[in-house]
């Protein structure tokens, strides 16, 4: 049997933050936004403009302010795209 694992996605920010098809586990993260895909530093457009990793920097912490509880696998899909450190108890971060 062949399993197929395919990439993580999350809804946040009103987007889908996820790793590019065929990309490995730990490849970086796009943000997908309207149909758009877009790398952390790319901007969005809006008032003031905001740079994709910041909008969903802001989505996160206000989710977890809300009381919303992440797996480590989303947060550390949104450390990867947001530069946060890791939750691998491993890392020593």
């Amino acid at each position: 049997m062949t399993t197929v694992n395919a990439p993580l996605q999350l809804a946040i920010a009103n987007g889908v933050l996820t790793a590019a098809d065929g990309a490995p586990p730990f490849a970086t993260p796009i943000f997908i936004l309207n149909g758009t895909i877009h790398a952390a530093d790319d901007r969005l457009a809006g008032e003031p403009p905001v740079s994709a990793e910041a909008r969903v920097n802001a989505a996160y912490s206000d989710a977890v302010e809300a009381g919303r509880r992440f797996t480590r696998a989303e947060y550390n899909l949104v450390a990867r795209f947001c530069g946060l450190p890791s939750a691998n108890l491993c890392s020593g971060e």
